[in-house]
């Protein structure tokens, strides 16, 4: 037979009680003087200890909002959005740079940038996005592509507009003009860049240059994270454009550099 356990007697039991009770009133108090002292403002105080709040708000603000703005289910539709329009949108691309005489270095910067977790699918996705010929299409399937890449960008501006607290969007005249503005000077000016970035790669002084130990350093601690700046100025770009309303440009550069290094990682 085993033993008879012990019971607890009521002056344990109230106790055990106690000490949650305690406990739970004093996490309640600790939090409540961290929210004070967070949000406290002490025109006396250190530039370090201003810097390590300013750093703790941001970082508080930035998980709330990421609440609030139910930013996964916006993700989420955004993802899904970009993978049905992602064909549409190179072609109009692929179309634009062929008027302008760009070549398609951007489009295969892009793909490789969309593709890198399933780099198997990546020739797959250039071969239709290079088959993709508008002019085979007549007026209706053109417009059809074309308004899919308009539906796009108008999903993005909407969210951003939602997030962003915006009530009103673009009209109409003015969405297709800013859209048709998106879509012709970012392409090139982004094809540019990456053209710029991969010659500079492929000089035979950069070659030579790289021999020499200071030089090497340098080359790795800037030109080869080339890709990495103009993500940086497209994500600015779209934070400091799309949202239909004045945004500084110091917070949308910095959205702009956390975007980049998350989307590069």
């Amino acid at each position: 037979m085993h033993p008879p356990s012990a019971a607890k007697t009521p002056a344990t039991a109230k106790g055990e009680t106690d000490s949650g009770g305690g406990l739970l009133a004093k996490a309640h108090a600790a939090w409540s003087l961290l929210q004070r002292e967070l949000w406290a403002h002490n025109p006396n105080e250190s530039i370090l200890i201003r810097g390590l709040r300013s750093t703790a708000q941001l970082l508080v603000l930035t998980a709330r909002g990421f609440r609030t703005d139910q930013l996964m289910l916006r993700a989420s539709a955004l993802t899904y959005v970009s993978a049905l329009s992602i064909i549409p949108m190179l072609g109009v691309v692929i179309a634009i740079l062929g008027v302008v005489g760009g070549d398609e270095t951007l489009v295969n910067f892009a793909i490789d940038q969309l593709t890198t977790v399933a780099p198997e699918v990546r020739e797959q996705v250039r071969g239709y996005a290079a088959g993709l010929n508008l002019s085979s299409f007549g007026a209706i399937g053109g417009a059809i592509v074309f308004g899919t890449t308009i539906l796009a960008l108008r999903h993005l501006e909407q969210t951003l507009n939602e997030i962003w607290g915006v009530a009103r969007s673009r009209s109409w005249p003015r969405r297709f003009s800013d859209y048709l503005a998106v879509m012709v000077v970012a392409p090139v000016s982004a094809g540019v860049a990456v053209s710029l970035g991969t010659a500079l790669e492929s000089e035979p002084f950069v070659a030579h240059m790289l021999q020499q130990p200071f030089f090497a350093q340098v080359y790795g601690a800037g030109l080869n994270q080339f890709p990495v700046f103009v993500l940086f100025l497209g994500f600015t770009f779209l934070y400091w454009f799309f949202p239909n309303t004045r945004v500084q440009f110091s917070a949308a550069a910095l959205g702009g550099l956390v975007a980049a290094v998350l989307f590069s990682a």
